[in-house]
């Protein structure tokens, strides 16, 4: 290895560290309620990731490198200021194409992959991914019955969809999400009646989960204010 080598070695290896710092950063900004500071220490973390992937080439020859900069290009904090709410999804794609290269049996990667290629319509892509990833998984998660069911919908297959929606109810009841597809695939199978009552509970647990976000913020706030003030915090 060349003095220049190695030199680029050691940098990559600050700026993973790097990146690790600013991740904890952000979820330290996010969970006192700072989200605009969050959200750029996140816009920084991407492009850290970038340079030691620019850096040394090696790292792409590094799973977890891979995916966490891929992660990192399809999240942005929902409150972000403009500046800072793009997002990259071609080179996400690239990096996880990359990723379930290296890692063959890995659940997660394909399963991030497919999500972004329904987005982009390459739905063909993403099922025989999804579907891969079903029959290694076990137990299932709902990150893939969820993007399954999309899949199925999209491509007319209500059958398959409706199936996938029950088996991602039983796993999640309390999932508005898995109720809307349920709806989705009993209206492509000509159920209405049943269709109008998954639709009535979509909309029952959406609410719900709406109300409970709500009071969560609400409380948040209200400790933070208590918290600044030297008060007590709520517990």
């Amino acid at each position: 290895m060349t003095q220049a080598d190695e030199e680029n070695d050691s940098r990559a290896k600050y700026l993973v560290l790097h990146l690790a710092d600013k991740l904890k950063a952000a979820k330290r900004f996010r969970e006192s309620g700072q989200i605009e500071q969050a959200a750029r220490e996140i816009f920084q973390a991407v492009n850290i990731g970038e340079e030691a992937l620019a850096t040394n080439p090696d790292y792409y020859d590094n799973f977890l490198v891979l995916n966490i900069v891929a992660r990192l290009h399809t999240f942005r904090e929902k409150d972000a200021p403009d500046d800072i709410r793009h997002k990259n999804y071609d080179r996400a794609i690239q990096l996880l194409r990359l990723a379930c290269e290296m890692e063959p049996d890995d659940n997660v990667a394909p399963t991030l992959l497919a999500g972004l290629l329904i987005s982009r319509e390459n739905f063909a892509e993403a099922l025989s991914l999804l579907e891969n990833v079903y029959v290694r998984e076990n137990p299932r998660s709902t990150g893939v019955l969820n993007h399954l069911c999309s899949a199925y919908i999209i491509l007319g297959r209500y059958p398959e969809a409706l199936r996938t929606a029950e088996e991602f109810i039983a796993i999640n009841p309390q999932s508005h999400l898995a109720w809307e597809h349920k709806a989705q695939a009993l209206l492509g199978l000509h159920d209405i009646e049943g269709a109008e009552a998954a639709r009535c509970e979509n909309e029952r647990l959406r609410l719900l989960k709406q109300a409970r976000s709500e009071v969560g913020h609400a409380a948040g706030a209200m400790d933070r204010d208590i918290t600044r003030g030297g008060g007590a915090r709520l517990t």
